[in-house]
């Protein structure tokens, strides 16, 4: 994913960041996927914005993978 939906800003986007990762996991869906996430340096002393972040993906995977 970006990582500007990360290490952007003090709020995590959350539908846009959802709308991304959703696009992505139905592009793959029936082929092997990993998710990684790089290039973030700052997640603006928030922690809660990358348990968020993962919670998202988790979410999407779930509703759009199985």
């Amino acid at each position: 994913p970006s990582p500007n939906y990360l290490g952007v800003g003090d709020k995590l986007d959350e539908e846009g960041f959802r709308a991304h990762i959703r696009k992505s996991i139905l592009a793959a869906r029936g082929c092997e996927m990993e998710i990684t996430q790089r290039d973030v340096y700052t997640i603006n002393h928030d922690i809660d914005k990358a348990h968020r972040y993962v919670q998202i993906i988790r979410e999407e995977i779930e509703k759009n993978w199985r």
